[in-house]
Parts: C-alpha cells; sequence; structure tokens
C-alpha cells in the first residue's frame, strides 16, 4: 500500500485539540457523498485518533511502525547503553510490532518477567498502560504491524512539517 497525502491542514498548536474534529468534519461536509474510508493510518496523535473515533467510529485506525518505535525508544534510550541483559529485553520489546496483534499479550508477559530491575519495571509499566490493555487509546490491533503491507512512515508529511 502507498500513502498519499490528500489534505494538507495548517493549524496553531491551540487548535489542535478541536482542530481534527472540525477538520474532519469539513472535509466529509464537501464530499458529494458519504466516504467509504475502511482503514486510516495515522501516527500516535491522541487528537487525532479521538477525532477520527467520534467522526468516523467504523474506521480502522492503523500506525506506522516508525512511530510506535519512535514512542517506545523515547522511554527506553537511557537504558540502552550496554549490550547485556537490560539491552537484550529492550530489543524484543522493540520488535513486539512485528508479531501478530493477537499473540502480543502472551509474548508480552513472558517479557514483563524478564523485566526485574526499577528501570525495566518502569518501561513495562508504561508500554503497559500505553499500549498493550484492550482499553489503551492505541492497542496492539493499531500497532501491529504483522504481514500488513503498509509503509513505515507518514515522512512525506513530516517532512513538510518542517518546512
Amino acid at each position: 500500500m502507498k500513502s498519499v497525502s490528500l489534505v494538507f491542514v495548517l493549524m496553531s498548536r491551540l487548535e489542535i485539540k478541536k482542530g481534527f474534529k472540525k477538520v474532519l468534519q469539513t472535509i466529509i461536509a464537501l464530499l458529494p457523498e458519504p466516504p467509504k474510508v475502511t482503514r486510516a493510518m495515522m501516527d500516535y496523535e491522541k487528537a487525532m485518533g479521538s477525532a477520527m473515533s467520534h467522526v468516523l467510529p467504523d474506521v480502522r485506525k492503523i500506525s506506522y511502525v516508525f512511530h510506535w518505535a519512535q514512542c517506545v525508544w523515547r522511554k527506553i534510550r537511557d537504558l540502552y547503553v550496554q549490550k547485556g541483559a537490560i539491552y537484550k529485553c529492550l530489543r524484543k520489546i522493540m520488535l513486539l510490532s512485528f508479531l501478530p496483534a493477537e499473540e502480543i499479550p502472551a509474548e508480552w508477559e513472558r517479557l514483563k518477567a524478564q523485566a526485574t530491575t526499577p528501570a525495566l519495571l518502569t518501561v513495562t509499566e508504561y508500554v503497559d498502560s500505553t499500549w498493550n490493555n484492550p482499553s489503551a487509546f492505541y492497542p496492539p490491533n493499531i500497532w501491529s504491524v504483522f504481514k500488513k503491507s503498509t509503509v513505515r512512515t507518514n515522512n512525506d508529511v513530516k517532512v513538510l512539517q518542517n518546512v
């Protein structure tokens, strides 16, 4: 699947929370007929995910492996300094997104059992609360990229954000 950017919107940071919802509603109102969207590829912007769930509730959200890895990396980078048991555990955490979504919880439980240091326990609490439970804002079925022919990032859009 190829990602094609169809709409670019300039907003201030203050407009983001309500802005995404308003933008989606405006786009839908401008269409000649209701959209037949089944999937939406997005990064982990909570406001956009929330707007998508509200405006197009039946659309399946899918994500980029790059953004998932980036979010997790921010939590683990200080621990990722020496090759050893902690390093190996962190590498396995970073690879979770390549597993089938239904296998992630069981594999995650195995990885959590290896997390015995205070630093690793902090990482496991973060992954549990943010990524790996049914009530998480982005549960495994969104960030698993197993057998998905998706692009790894939406870099074409990210490049334009820095112009």
